[in-house]
């Protein structure tokens, strides 16, 4: 299994490849949910390092089914060494302190975690970029052709409510 992930000021973006092969892809903004639970701007590079935490908390979510259902080598791949850092160690301050708060949880739930977090150079990053920039006014990005027949993941709203770590039991 390999999740390649990327974020921009305005989005999300992620493709789920299995053996291989694109199996899922998922887009999305920067909320202003977003904005007001993890304390950050969205639109500015300021906030970026936040927003490439929380497209991992978002992939590791919302595809959980597929990696936490077998023992799998799953890698876990980013132009952003600061989230892939705070995705092993699980550590962070200030806004992604919650999100690495909330990637434990997820951890605590599964029976096997993410085995590999692997730096690919922006370049080599295109399609989940383009994925992360699609609210972008000036238009010219899209989602690209080799998605053409590949699932398209729906994300959920990320409110308060949608932080385990938030809402203690």
């Amino acid at each position: 299994l390999s999740m390649v992930l990327d974020a921009s000021p305005l989005g999300f973006g992620g493709v789920l490849l299995i053996n291989g092969r694109l199996f899922s892809f998922f887009a999305d903004i920067v909320t202003n949910d977003d904005e007001n639970i993890l304390n950050t701007q969205g639109g500015t590079d300021k906030g970026q390092q936040v927003w490439e935490a929380l497209c991992l908390l978002i992939a590791l979510r919302l595809w959980r089914d597929v990696w936490m259902a077998r023992r799998s080598l799953l890698c876990v791949r980013s132009d952003n060494i600061a989230a892939l850092t705070m995705l092993s160690k699980l550590k962070a301050k200030g806004p992604r302190a919650i999100i690495a708060r909330e990637l434990a949880m997820l951890y605590s739930t599964s029976s096997f975690e993410p085995h590999i977090a692997e730096h690919i150079p922006g370049v080599m990053n295109g399609v989940a970029d383009s994925l992360s920039r699609l609210s972008d006014p000036s238009n010219k990005y899209h989602i690209p052709a080799v998605l053409k027949n590949v699932t398209r993941s729906a994300v959920p709203r990320r409110t308060r409510a949608w932080y385990v770590a938030l809402n203690p039991r």
